[in-house]
């Protein structure tokens, strides 16, 4: 296990000190005015925290969510939140998209478009194959130096099972695909990972695809592993709320409104800062509040301990599908000191020695065996190693045939089988 707690340091700083925008890597001249990263959120207010802000604005498409309660008392709405009602002039109340808290600090007339920082998953190069201008952050894949080296660990890594990335909150675990499919030419091995997962943490499991509103970015730390090493994806959040019996919603998963409800029930209303004018240099006359910085990204103190227990055991699960190797040996006398030895090579484990993926990146190994020698012993035929390919779960391997004359007493040497995941297994050969 390569565990990598903190491949974004400076992200998780400026995340825990409220004022930065929570990225790292180099700045990206995102307004192409030739700076860089030179106007990010702000806090607007003086709080402290850089939350959310919403602006009123005639015929604008979002409208406050405050749908009257149902005959019971569940709530089926929040003037807290918003909703896209379209535009519509006679509206009384009506907003523009939530932004970032900030001001327009290069003085361009635009609020935040330039923030400091890329996103480090979407530097990652998952599935760009369209003609065109890079469509991930930053100029290009791997450009920050964050990106890069987290790239050429894992590429480097020739052992590497599996990949798995720890996410905040979210109420399913994820698995490649993302944005493209191609971790789907291994949805067989997926079909056997997929029930150990949930029995380890008891979440379903979906395709990072199917997640409502997922990006079209290519970038992606799932589509990276799964297209570029060849392994299987997943993405673990560490922690989620319940459905809440006060939503009168019909909802898959937990959503905006049930958050509310539980920061009303388990957190006193202290999670979501309420929405207060506030003065902008541009905007004029703005709201400012929304979810604190903790709020949804980790659980409260007492229920931290229990959140992590409850999804270190994924990874774990993946043990039982690594491919392992077993050497089966079958020797003769032929006389006159000449043995006849025959060797196989059988995957115990139950997964394959490579996935389909990994065929499809051209890391793909085949498993070798070999026949080292002991003292007094001479190989007559069979080669020194050999490739017996690649090794489906619980199969067993062609033949290899070796003749060898031994001159004194004692064992004729070992079998050796090797691959880059399957590790290494050896079997003694002894005069019969």
């Amino acid at each position: 296990y390569l565990v990598i707690p903190a491949p974004n340091p400076d992200a998780l700083a400026a995340f825990l000190s409220g004022k930065g925008w929570g990225r790292g890597g180099g700045d990206v001249d995102r307004d192409r005015d030739g700076r860089q990263g030179e106007d990010g959120p702000d806090d607007l207010d003086g709080d402290g925290e850089i939350l959310w802000m919403r602006r009123r604005a005639v015929g604008g498409r979002f409208a406050p969510d405050d749908a009257a309660p149902r005959a019971d008392g569940a709530k089926l709405g929040d003037p807290r939140l918003v909703r896209d009602a379209g535009p519509d002039a006679r509206r009384a109340i009506s907003f523009g998209p939530l932004e970032r808290e900030g001001h327009d600090d290069d003085g361009d007339g635009e609020v935040d478009e330039d923030p400091p920082g890329t996103d480090l998953t979407q530097n990652l190069m998952g599935v760009w194959e369209e003609m065109g201008a890079w469509p991930g952050d930053g100029p290009f894949p791997g450009s920050a130096p964050e990106t890069k080296a987290l790239m050429d660990l894992s590429f480097e890594t020739p052992a590497l099972l599996a990949w798995y990335g720890f996410s905040s909150e979210g109420p399913r675990l994820e698995r490649a695909s993302e944005r493209g499919n191609d971790a789907d030419a291994d949805d067989g091995l997926y079909a056997l990972l997929v029930p150990a997962w949930k029995a380890a943490c008891g979440l379903e499991v979906r395709k990072a695809s199917d997640r409502p509103g997922a990006s079209s970015n290519v970038g992606s730390d799932l589509d990276w592993a799964a297209r570029h090493l060849g392994v299987p994806a997943c993405r673990i959040p560490v922690w989620r709320i319940p459905k809440e019996a006060g939503n009168g919603r019909k909802r898959g998963d937990p959503d905006e409104l049930d958050w509310l409800l539980w920061n009303d029930r388990v957190l006193g209303g202290k999670g979501f800062v309420p929405w207060h004018e506030g003065k902008h240099p541009t905007y004029g006359t703005v709201e400012v509040g929304g979810w604190r910085r903790f709020t949804r990204y980790e659980p409260p103190a007492d229920a931290l301990a229990a959140a992590v227990d409850g999804v270190v055991k994924v990874p774990f699960a993946h043990a039982a599908f690594a491919p392992r190797l077993a050497v089966v040996l079958e020797t003769k006398d032929l006389g006159a000191g000449i043995t006849r030895v025959r060797a196989r090579v059988q995957n115990v484990g139950y997964g394959p020695t490579e996935t389909q993926r990994a065929e499809k990146a051209a890391r793909a190994q085949g498993v070798q065996v070999a026949l080292v020698l002991a003292a007094g012993s001479e190989r007559l035929a069979g080669p020194e190693r050999t490739s017996l390919g690649i090794l489906a779960a619980s199969a067993v391997s062609g033949e290899t045939e070796w003749l060898v004359r031994r001159t004194t007493p004692g064992a004729i040497g070992r079998v050796v089988a090797r691959h880059r995941v399957a590790g290494a297994a050896e079997a003694e050969v002894k005069v019969p």
